[in-house]
This record gives structure tokens, C-alpha cells and sequence, in this order.
């Protein structure tokens, strides 16, 4: 099932030059939209739309936290059939 979720994703200073949005859309065959962004030297945060099948979603943001992002979900999980 297709699905598209909100997220703000907080990256820490040693993964600002890491291609992780690239690994997301690669590695889980998911389609991302930047819809704000802030990125310093010292830290950044995106705020995505992240649009693919139900799983792949979760199991990309579970990736994407375990590498140090962290991931705060900024709205519900919406579904289309």
C-alpha cells in the first residue's frame, strides 16, 4: 500500500556530508520531497514528505535512526489503496 508520511529529520554535525537521503530513496525505492531545511555547520534539519510502500517507509526511517538521525514523525501516516 502506498502511504506518505512527515518527518523532521535532525542531523547531528558528523552526518551533515552523508548522502542518507540518497541511500533512502535508493536503498527503499522511496520518493522524497524536502519541504524545509536548515543546515549549519554544526548540526542541520530537513523537514521531508516521504512518499512508498507502508514498510519500506518505516524500515527507512528505522535506517535512518540507527545511523543517528534522529527522526521525529510530524504528522499521521496517510494511505492510498
Amino acid at each position: 500500500m502506498i502511504a506518505e508520511s512527515r518527518v523532521r529529520l535532525n542531523y547531528p554535525k558528523h552526518l551533515l556530508h552523508e548522502p542518507l537521503l540518497y541511500r533512502l530513496i535508493h536503498d527503499f525505492n522511496l520518493i522524497t520531497n524536502i519541504l524545509q531545511a536548515n543546515v549549519g555547520p554544526e548540526s542541520g534539519w530537513l523537514i521531508v514528505a516521504i512518499r512508498g510502500e507502508s514498510e519500506a517507509i518505516a524500515q527507512g526511517l528505522e535506517w535512518l535512526a540507527s545511523q543517528g538521525v534522529k527522526v521525529d514523525p510530524l504528522s499521521g501516516t496517510s494511505e492510498e489503496t
